[in-house]
């Protein structure tokens, strides 16, 4: 609005001081109107679909967390996954690492492993202890089978262990 609004004053002031100079005048206002629409049109075929947006904005942006993530997110599956781990390795805000880590996670599980999967919630909670994060853990758990009693009795102390932080933060009794 303030360009259009600028562009519009030195026009007016242009064709006030010199009334001849309308050809130059149409011929600038033309020439701006064709390079915007030229721009426009080249940022529409950027912003078509998410995956092209974020691949356009890692190139301009590659060590941020954010982009880093929702690149990741676009691209999905194993894909993704580098740009996970270096968003876990590069981002400055714990939001990002700790949504990089789940996502890691969500992947670890998907493949089965559960270990690697509940390393990367422990990490994620470290950096930002959220309930759903403790359930998602807690629901890993879960999952792994252990043919060793002792092994299976520390798990299920873990798994008890993330609902009781899980509670504590939100206070939702289906943890307990």
């Amino acid at each position: 609005v303030v360009w259009a609004l600028s562009i519009g004053v030195s026009i007016r002031h242009i064709l006030e001081k010199a009334p001849n100079n309308a050809r130059l005048t149409a011929i600038v206002i033309i020439s701006i109107m064709l390079i915007f629409s030229i721009t426009t049109f080249l940022r529409t075929l950027v912003w078509q679909n998410n995956r092209d947006l974020w691949a356009d904005t890692y190139k301009k942006s590659p060590e941020f967390g954010k982009v880093l993530y929702k690149y990741g997110v676009a691209l999905g599956g194993t894909e993704g996954l580098p740009y996970f781990r270096k968003a876990v390795e590069v981002a400055k805000d714990k939001d990002w690492k700790d949504r990089s880590l789940v996502a890691l996670a969500n992947q670890a599980k998907k493949d089965k492993k559960y270990l690697q999967a509940i390393a990367h919630y422990d990490q994620a909670l470290r950096i930002r202890p959220l309930p759903e994060y403790y359930y998602e853990a807690a629901n890993i758990m879960r999952n792994i089978k252990n043919s060793k009693q002792e092994e299976r009795g520390k798990n299920i102390v873990k798994c008890i262990d993330y609902y009781e932080k899980a509670y504590n933060k939100k206070r939702d009794p289906f943890a307990l």
